[in-house]
């Protein structure tokens, strides 16, 4: 392939290039460039999507692939990395999380991996071994991990529930701030009449949440944080409707009497097909938080 020759040039002879197939979450593969220093074991993986979905030329991609492995990870955090002993539970469990996915599209790859079952989804887990601004080195967590630790899936549940509220705490936001920040942070202009608009059918809508973490990244995983939905509904004072909007967040409206869930499901379907990346894909059910029960279900 002519990028990974490109890169494989531009870094010379002291790195390894290789093409790699993924598999992601949902079952979606895909395809990066691995570049590691030669006799290492750990490298890292650029996904070639995201440079080309954006029109990007092939030797402008190697070389910003090249440039980011030079510039962004220190060589000595790739050598404690690759010493990291994933056999000592004392030394990982700051560093574990979770998050969730849907169980029926990642079937077979929960068969090596330690979950637990929530309604249509299930819980997986996995390490963060480094985060910077290109993004997030991680490794998942396999059942073989689970029986050198000798602890159980709700164990680690909790292990991972209390890191992920303590670093990664919930935020919950309207949509109508959300949509309007968003246009701001893309450096995007925005007018009187945009403003207008937003408002406007912001207006005519029932209010609507989003619901994720600090980070904006498995923010879904904040429904199973120990008062994040107990505290939103007592602000609310009622049962609230929870719409899957994707693995990173979800959506929180008031539930009232005569809602059309049908109508609801349809819309997430719908979304989930047209707009959301099949990788970040969570369900297409819809859910209801009981406040007095302090329970989530699937409406049928």
């Amino acid at each position: 392939m002519k990028t990974c020759q490109e890169v494989q040039k531009l870094l010379g002879e002291d790195y390894e290039v290789q093409i790699q197939k993924t598999m992601k979450n949902n079952h979606c593969e895909r395809l990066g460039i691995t570049v590691r220093e030669r006799n290492e074991k750990i490298g890292r993986t650029f996904y070639l999507e995201e440079y080309f979905q954006r029109n990007i030329d092939v030797e402008t991609v190697a070389h910003q692939i090249a440039e980011s492995m030079l510039e962004s990870i220190p060589m000595p955090l790739m050598k404690w990395a690759e010493s990291f002993n994933l056999h000592n539970l004392g030394n990982l469990k700051n560093l574990i999380r979770f998050k969730l996915v849907n169980y029926d599209a990642n079937k077979e790859e929960l068969a090596e991996r330690p979950y637990i079952r929530y309604l249509d989804l299930a819980i997986v887990f996995y390490i963060v071994i480094d985060s910077n601004p290109d993004g997030v080195m991680t490794t998942k967590i396999f059942n073989y991990n689970l029986a050198d630790w000798k602890i159980t899936e709700e164990e680690l549940f909790k292990i991972a529930r209390q890191n992920m509220e303590r670093q990664f705490p919930v935020c919950v936001h309207t949509l109508k701030n959300v949509l309007l920040e968003g246009i701001l942070e893309h450096g995007e202009e925005i007018d009187e009449e945009d403003v207008f608009l937003i408002k406007e059918m912001a207006k005519d809508a029932p209010a609507l949440y989003v619901m994720t973490n600090r980070s904006q990244t498995f923010g879904a995983s904040c429904m199973l944080y120990d008062s994040a939905l107990e505290d939103f509904a007592k602000s609310q004072g009622c049962n609230v409707v929870i719409l899957p909007s994707s693995i990173h967040e979800v959506l929180l409206l008031k539930h009232e009497k005569g809602m059309d869930f049908k109508d609801m499901r349809e819309m997430v379907m719908e979304i989930n097909r047209n707009e959301v990346p099949e990788e970040d894909v969570l369900s297409d059910s819809v859910y209801l938080y009981d406040w007095k029960k302090k329970e989530i279900q699937r409406v049928e």
